[in-house]
């Protein structure tokens, strides 16, 4: 009777174990598919940056950089040239430096040369209603880049005048491509 009992609890673990995982990934997939679903991609020239102090409600300062880029969204990027500067996109992450005395290092930010005026890049983005508190008092709301430097890729105007993305191993461009190629590589509603 006793081999019995070890038997039938062993059964009812195993169970539980597995309901477990089943209800672990049906709660990952639920998670990620709205935040890849409100995700835009833009691609442009980083035409300024700047920093400045918020209050992310705890009182202290965090700093925040904002890259300004002319471009164009990833879905009405056409052919594989870099895109003329009809749009302007304000994009958000956390670090930076604003004074001597006031910076912020964040490791998953972008590196400073990765974010330097002229440069070109790729964006994935999406609204925050509430980055932070600025000294005024005023909630700072805006796009934010997705993920720090996940959400940021470079790239570059190859001799032949196409525009190359400089991909990293185990991100979601793992390889250099050309800009079209994107499309294929960014699965979000590409605003």
């Amino acid at each position: 009777m006793r081999l019995r009992n070890v038997f039938l609890f062993a059964v009812a673990l195993a169970a539980t174990g597995l309901s477990a995982i089943s209800l672990a990934r049906v709660a990952a997939s639920r998670s990620t598919a709205p935040a890849t679903a409100r995700a835009g991609v833009f691609v442009g020239r980083i035409a300024a940056r700047d920093c400045t102090a918020i209050d992310p409600g705890d009182g202290t300062r965090l700093v925040l950089t904002k890259l300004t880029l002319r471009g164009t969204p990833l879905a009405s990027l056409g052919g594989d040239g870099p895109p003329p500067p009809e749009e302007e996109l304000e994009v958000w992450f956390r670090g930076g430096i604003v004074s001597e005395d006031l910076g912020s290092f964040v490791a998953d930010a972008p590196a400073r040369h990765e974010t330097r005026v002229g440069r070109w890049a790729v964006v994935v983005h999406g609204r925050s209603e509430e980055l932070g508190i600025l000294e005024d008092g005023s909630v700072l709301a805006g796009e934010a880049l997705q993920g720090g430097r996940a959400g940021l890729f470079t790239a570059f105007v190859a001799t032949g005048g196409e525009l190359i993305v400089q991909g990293r191993p185990g991100a979601r461009i793992d390889r250099n491509v050309p800009a079209s190629a994107l499309r294929s590589m960014i699965l979000t509603d590409q605003r």
